[in-house]
């Protein structure tokens, strides 16, 4: 039987977002596969356990500070015990996530030590560009952060085929594109258990909704600009499903005339959050422009929901929000049209969005839609 491993360090979390489907994908062509992964949580800096088959946890230091020497030197361990490990295991394939960007040196530099593996490079983030690092520091740092760069752009052109999680990645990828054999294949999720809510819109009130974290990454402020507008012309209920830093101020500034807003903390249940969706006609996604991402989990979930989007994420998700016609890109400059639209709107238009919504998550972001890109990808190897 052939022999594959997958790298990533981050299985407490990106196992259900995309390791989890080329996993079983790769066992379903006929693979024996093996995770590599390290035995810390990146996101809640503690140790990690887990005794799923198929998966074997790295030991790495453990670091507080997500900018800090300690965090690159656990990044960095994790990379030189994953190439020593796949080395002795010698697959027919090998899948490494990355960032961390010394993934993508430590694997490129020692691919003529593997015996016939194909190399496969997987752009799951930029760093440091999405790192939420202000002017001043951005210019402190510009040059340690140009190297960290480097060990990415230097090296991500020697695999066998990168993929990329978003077409905006592949745009600002710092090397000849034309070096690069690959292309973009987007996140997806499982959604046999999300069924399009049964809408239950009205024209008198126009109902908002934000799922996810609410951290030093999303504006508040723009979030807050938006329901304030709408609130003017039209009673306006905002709904809060998630957690996080931001989250009281998020709820205070938002309280106001015409404004009710309703915290429902964090939500898992698929059932209680369908039902909050179908008093929605928007979503927002919402972010820092500061930020540097072309889609995210987030607008995913929105389209499996078939909710329409407020938008403000550039690249990818602006030209799916266009092309789709499943709701509003907005900034600063042309704020006062979007909320005028959106007050505007029938219940037809909301119910058109919502549908052209979901009908994008099944064609771009479903599992079955993840199969059919990574067995082309497959079959160029």
């Amino acid at each position: 039987m052939k022999k594959a491993v997958i790298v990533t360090p981050f299985d407490n979390y990106s196992y259900n977002v995309r390791i989890k489907f080329v996993e079983e994908y790769l066992q379903k062509i006929g693979y024996n596969v093996k995770i590599l992964s390290s035995d810390f949580d990146h996101r809640n800096k503690e140790k990690y356990q887990n005794n799923r088959k198929g998966l074997e946890l790295l030991k790495v230091p453990e670091y507080r500070r997500n900018l800090s020497l300690s965090r690159i030197q656990s990044h960095r361990i994790f990379a030189r015990k994953s190439v020593k490990r796949a080395l002795q295991l010698q697959p027919d394939l090998l899948y490494v996530s990355g960032p961390p960007n010394f993934l993508f040196k430590y694997f490129a530099t020692n691919k003529s030590s593997f015996k016939g593996t194909k190399l496969i490079f997987e752009l799951g983030d930029m760093w440091p560009e999405t790192m939420p690092i202000n002017g001043k520091k951005k210019t402190l740092f510009k040059f340690p952060m140009k190297i960290w760069a480097s060990l990415r752009d230097k090296y991500i052109a020697k695999a066998d085929f990168t993929i990329f999680e978003c077409d905006l990645f592949k745009e600002l990828v710092n090397t000849n594109i034309k070096e690069i054999k690959g292309g973009t294949i987007y996140l997806c999720k499982d959604g046999t258990t999300m069924e399009l809510p049964k809408e239950q819109i009205s024209n008198e009130c126009i109902e908002l909704v934000y799922v996810g974290s609410i951290n030093n990454i999303i504006d508040v402020d723009l979030i807050v600009e938006i329901s304030k507008k709408i609130a003017v012309k039209k009673k306006t209920i905002v709904h809060i499903i998630g957690d996080g830093e931001q989250r009281q101020d998020l709820i205070s500034e938002l309280s106001g005339k015409n404004i009710e807003v309703n915290y429902h903390g964090i939500v898992y249940d698929e059932v209680e959050k369908s039902k909050i969706y179908s008093r929605c006609s928007f979503a927002f996604n919402i972010m820092k422009e500061t930020v540097c991402v072309g889609l995210t989990m987030k607008s995913i979930d929105y389209f499996e929901a078939g909710l329409p989007l407020i938008n403000n994420i550039s690249g990818d998700t602006h030209d799916l929000v266009v092309n789709n016609r499943c709701g509003y890109n907005v900034d600063r400059k042309n704020l006062d049209t979007v909320v005028e639209k959106i007050c505007a709107v029938s219940m037809d238009e909301v119910r058109n969005m919502k549908k052209a919504s979901r009908d994008m998550y099944d064609k771009y972001f479903s599992k079955t839609a993840f199969e059919k890109q990574f067995e082309e990808m497959i079959s160029k190897l």
